[in-house]
């Protein structure tokens, strides 16, 4: 049996349990009244203050233990290898996300979030830099996408790279791979694992780096859409 389960169990329905003898013991003290001739209105403010000065006495108990555990508790960069996996764990595990973890020999942990919208990101804590974690994403070009970049020329693959190259230092994310072959973008940020990390910026960068991802998405587009718009242009005026 998980003591700690037991106990966590007992400290969330404390209060139903409360209740629960209160009701039962208000059930006793009356029979008792009935039988020792008691008056029963006397009886009943009394289950009454008993109750709420039991409730009180609980919320009393359960915010001097929560005061303590928070005192007791550990940050993030305080905590050893193990638990900083199993808490990163935690905080990626939820419903926003689709999330498993891979295996590597070079790093601490590596896990890999998908939101609902199909874009993935990596999260990883690499042995030679244990302080930070990398998030990253890769993207490549759909298949639509593709075709219409291998029929341009050097000089409008050139374009198309250097404006998505601008569009993320606008953005704020690192990036590579953005050449003028468009095989494999990686774009990245960097998060350090100092006390201030929590589950609510992690989410945050997780979010920045999947805006990143849509918004390279929407740039390759509206590239090559310019040069659809240029070459018909030009058509046109050879017409």
């Amino acid at each position: 049996m998980d003591i700690r389960k037991v106990i966590s169990w007992l400290f969330n329905h404390l209060e139903s349990l409360v209740v629960l003898f209160s009701i039962v013991g208000g059930g006793v003290l009356i029979a008792i009244s009935w039988l020792s001739s008691i008056p029963l209105y006397q009886l009943v403010l009394v289950i009454l203050f008993s109750v709420l000065g039991v409730l009180v006495l609980v919320f009393l108990i359960l915010n001097q233990y929560r005061q303590f555990r928070t005192g007791r508790q550990k940050k993030i960069a305080e905590l050893n290898d193990k638990d900083m996996e199993r808490t990163i764990r935690d905080w990626l595990d939820k419903p926003a996300f689709t999330f498993k973890r891979e295996a590597s020999t070079d790093c601490l942990f590596r896990f890999v979030v998908t939101d609902r919208q199909g874009r993935p990101v990596t999260i990883t804590r690499y042995k030679a830099e244990p302080s930070t974690v990398l998030l990253t994403t890769a993207i490549t070009l759909s298949n639509e996408h593709r075709k219409k970049h291998d029929t341009l020329n050097e000089h409008q693959k050139r374009v198309v790279s250097c404006n998505l190259r601008i569009e993320m230092e606008r953005y704020g994310i690192g990036q590579q791979g953005i050449d003028n072959e468009l095989k494999r973008a990686v774009l990245s940020d960097l998060v350090l694992l100092d006390n201030s990390l929590n589950e609510f910026y992690l989410h945050q960068r997780i979010f920045f780096v999947t805006g990143a991802f849509a918004l390279y998405s929407t740039v390759v587009e509206r590239e090559l859409m310019f040069v659809d718009e240029q070459d018909n242009s030009r058509e046109d005026s050879q017409t």
